[in-house]
């Protein structure tokens, strides 16, 4: 694992910066200089389509996903699936 993209919900929400927090000690036990990018998605659409094309643009290998909307995300999970990076759905199936 050399790059993780994790988009929250909300990182306002300590419930999210906890499993981020979580997620980004587990990657660097895994592999220390893992870069791992978290964001917030404020719970806009948009906003976290955007963060997507950009964990693809910057080809990481794995993406924490806590989808604002599940079903508007699928062609976003699909697009970063197509482009061989695992996608993982947390709190909310996507």
């Amino acid at each position: 694992l050399k790059a993780l993209g994790i988009s929250m919900g909300s990182l306002g929400n300590p419930y999210f910066v906890t499993l981020a927090d979580g997620a980004t000690a587990r990657a660097k036990e895994l592999n220390p200089s893992v870069k791992v990018t978290s964001v917030s998605a404020d719970y806009d659409l948009s906003k976290q389509f955007s963060q997507i094309d950009n964990f693809i643009s910057s080809k990481v290998d794995l993406i924490l996903i806590n989808a604002v909307d599940p079903s508007a995300m699928a062609s976003a999970i699909k697009k970063a699936r197509d482009a061989g990076i695992i996608v993982v759905a947390v709190d909310v199936d996507a």
